[in-house]
């Protein structure tokens, strides 16, 4: 036990978990409590899923752009590429992650990502239709669907179960536009980088590599794609996914994590600007 400097009054040692454990109660399960006793490496951060990395190569098209911003997914794409994701700044904040009130416990208090926030930083719409969606199996033509919206026939594997492989995509994203192009065309490259944004970015799951197929129903009509409230979604998938990270076993984190950290660094600016402007 320590003492504070200039008082004699003995320092409690460090606790891991809440004094008040009634509504903290899952801090026993919590990665903090696991990096306390020494039982994970502090030093090693979580993976951070993402799978739109190799994408933003690609020059985009004008025409592809007016219906991305048409769908809402405007903002998206102009933050997405130019920001590398910080794995060790995503892990101390799931270290501080507090599943029973998602909020963040911070040394001056708590925080958490809201749905204004996610308008502002994302650009993406928090009210409208809510984004639902389920996939029916041998009930739904999945190989159609996917040949009428994205222009191609899906290879062998990109397709599997319910999902679809990202990656599929790239090498028809990899191949300009020519100018001759019909609206067809144009409609169907918007569809590949709406699906990137969407599975390699917003709602990625652990894997890193695939999507729900129920997402190419969303993007067969860009007027409506528009009216989701997709603001929402993407903070209720955020919110999951910490939940899930912060447990004791768990590696990897997916979700939303570039709106966590073009968060967190909007947090430091209005901290230090504000400081310096009331004093």
């Amino acid at each position: 036990m320590s003492t504070s400097y200039g008082s004699s009054t003995p320092t409690p040692a460090p606790h891991p978990g809440p004094v008040y454990p009634d509504l903290l109660y899952l801090w026993q399960k919590h990665r903090a409590l696991a990096i306390f006793n020494r039982q994970i490496d502090p030093d090693k951060p979580l993976r951070i899923r993402r799978a739109d990395k190799d994408f933003w190569q690609y020059t985009m098209d004008r025409r592809v752009l007016d219906y991305i911003s048409l769908a809402g997914f405007r903002g998206v794409y102009y933050i997405g590429g130019p920001v590398p994701i910080d794995h060790h700044l995503i892990t101390a904040l799931v270290e501080r992650w507090r599943p029973e009130t998602h909020t963040f416990h911070l040394p001056v208090g708590e925080a958490t990502v809201t749905l204004q926030d996610v308008e502002v930083l994302l650009g993406l719409k928090v009210d409208g239709r809510a984004v639902v969606g389920r996939c029916l199996g041998a009930e739904r033509d999945w190989v159609g669907l996917w040949e009428s919206l994205l222009g191609f026939t899906p290879a062998n594997g990109d397709i599997d179960g319910y999902k679809m492989r990202i990656r599929a995509l790239q090498p028809y994203l990899a191949d300009p536009l020519s100018e001759d192009a019909t609206d067809e065309q144009v409609q169907q490259r918007a569809r590949m980088y709406i699906l990137v944004l969407l599975g390699g970015l917003l709602f990625t799951d652990t894997s890193g590599k695939h999507m729900p197929l129920y997402f190419l129903d969303f993007v067969a009509d860009f007027t409506t794609c528009g009216t989701y409230s997709w603001g929402s979604a993407v903070l209720a998938c955020l919110y999951r996914n910490l939940c899930k990270a912060c447990k004791v076993r768990a590696n990897d984190i997916g979700g939303a994590t570039l709106l966590l950290q073009v968060y967190i660094h909007y947090l430091v600016i209005i901290y230090v600007f504000g400081s310096f402007y009331f004093h």
